[in-house]
């Protein structure tokens, strides 16, 4: 059975005249009759009467439209199954910050793997920008992102929100500042004015975050450095060649590896952003697009050493 002929056998019982079913169809008269001629020869069976008052579907017919209903309802349960199942088959393009997800990926990727795995997530890192473009043409099913968007506006789910902290060489051989026993100073505008800065490149989504903080704090920064690896930045902070502006996330991570101090910023400064799971408008969410957005929100507050 074929779509296509199933629609001309149903038609064709509702108008009870070939002329009228092709009119309804938008096809020509003769290519109708011909197409049923070949369906009623392909099943040795009359599928419609000639009467006074029109075609009229023998039971051959019924038993046609009958069995083709039948398939189509189970196809359509399948589908559904599938959609619904732990089990499903799939894959999904998910797009994420090479910094961000190099923290938060690993941990997220095995409590996917292991709810899911027969699920294929491919993976593509790409600069902010290029994600937000990837997700509006479709290209992605989903990305992870920081809001407030750059390019386009995205629907979103949200994951957490964080600040931004500066980091400075430590001034001790003392674990970073911000661990329970030393909180975080506040930073003051002369510190930011006084100092060597190292700055995310004008490309990156951070740089409209410490552009702005800037502006607010009204600094005319020193820069020293720009990069497009803010963990090249933290490293060269501890070894003192500048300070930098990082999100909290990063410090967390590698508070213990490398000697820097941390600074609060003044909330008036705007240094906040969110991350966000990000997708296109009308995007209708698959079932396991949203279980895999629920996996990653707790994997983030399984990690409050990383996230809070």
């Amino acid at each position: 059975m074929e779509y296509r002929e199933i629609m001309y056998i149903r038609t064709i019982t509702k108008c009870k005249s070939i002329t009228k079913a092709a009119d309804s169809l938008y096809i020509a008269q003769p290519s109708l009759s011909q197409a049923l001629h070949r369906v009623e020869e392909y099943y040795g069976a009359e599928f419609f009467w000639r009467t006074k008052a029109g075609l009229v579907i023998t039971d051959a017919g019924k038993a046609y439209l009958e069995a083709a209903d039948k398939m189509e309802k189970l196809y359509n349960d399948a589908k559904e199954e599938l959609k619904n199942s732990p089990e499903k088959m799939g894959r999904i393009c998910f797009g994420t910050p090479s910094a961000q997800g190099g923290v938060l990926l690993p941990d997220f990727l095995q409590r996917f793997h292991a709810a899911f795995p027969h699920v294929e997530l491919k993976l593509c890192e790409r600069t902010s920008v290029a994600l937000e473009r990837m997700v509006a043409d479709g290209t992605l099913d989903l990305a992870m992102l920081h809001r407030p968007f750059i390019e386009h506006e995205l629907s979103h789910i949200s994951i957490y929100e964080e600040p931004f902290l500066l980091a400075a060489a430590a001034e001790s051989d003392a674990p970073a500042s911000g661990s329970e026993s030393k909180p975080l100073q506040l930073c003051a505008a002369e510190m930011l004015a006084e100092r060597d800065l190292i700055l995310p490149d004008e490309n990156m989504r951070m740089r409209g975050i410490v552009d702005r903080v800037l502006s607010l704090a009204k600094v005319t920064p020193k820069i020293s450095y720009t990069t497009t690896n803010m963990l090249t930045a933290l490293c060269m902070a501890s070894k003192g060649l500048g300070v930098t502006i990082v999100p909290r996330y990063l410090a967390n991570a590698y508070k213990d590896f490398l000697k820097f101090d941390l600074y609060r910023l003044p909330d008036s400064w705007g240094a906040r952003w969110e991350l966000v799971v990000a997708y296109r408008d009308n995007y209708e969410m698959p079932d396991i697009c949203s279980s895999m957005v629920h996996i990653l929100q707790e994997t983030v507050a399984s990690m409050p050493e990383i996230f809070e």
